[in-house]
């Protein structure tokens, strides 16, 4: 289940790509009504994306690779292997920035998005065979971010103002 976090997180890194650093709360809804909280952060060409559950991990996009370090132990990280149709698909969909479209089927997973008045994503829907959840986008704020939170070694806490 790891896994698609990490494919949406290219899709919503692009989404944001060519505006200034965004912070934003997130809640995860899975169908299992399942809900997970978190912080994300946005910049050009990083993304964090970080569980506030000690269980679970923080997510970074940097230099076109993905990481996951566990919240529990900062000093696990792990590279995530990007080689596969659903990252190619999230990656086409990302092309359509900033015109990206309200839904996207591929293979048999249909992705719908929902923008907020500036144009920003406000929700992620993924369904399929495998994946049904939302992910919302929650206090949303512009602002110059430190490039040692896009970092893992060392990992540094982000704590929001």
């Amino acid at each position: 289940m790891r896994i698609i976090f990490f494919h949406l997180l290219i899709l919503i890194n692009f989404s944001f790509a060519y505006s200034d650093t965004l912070i934003c709360d997130f809640e995860e809804v899975h169908k299992d009504s399942q809900t997970h909280i978190g912080q994300i952060l946005i910049s050009s060409d990083s993304l964090r994306y970080e569980y506030y559950e000690e269980n679970l991990y923080t997510a970074l996009f940097v230099n076109q690779k993905l990481f996951i370090i566990e919240n529990f132990d900062n000093n696990k990280v792990q590279e995530i292997a990007q080689s596969n149709v659903l990252i190619e698909s999230l990656l086409k969909i990302s092309n359509d920035y900033p015109n990206i479209r309200e839904q996207y089927k591929i293979n048999e997973m249909l992705i719908k998005t929902e923008k907020s008045e500036k144009g920003n994503l406000k929700r992620i829907s993924i369904v399929s065979p495998e994946y049904n959840l939302s992910v919302y986008f929650i206090n949303c704020d512009r602002g110059p971010v430190d490039r040692v939170y896009f970092d893992f070694n060392p990992f540094v806490k982000y704590v929001r103002n």
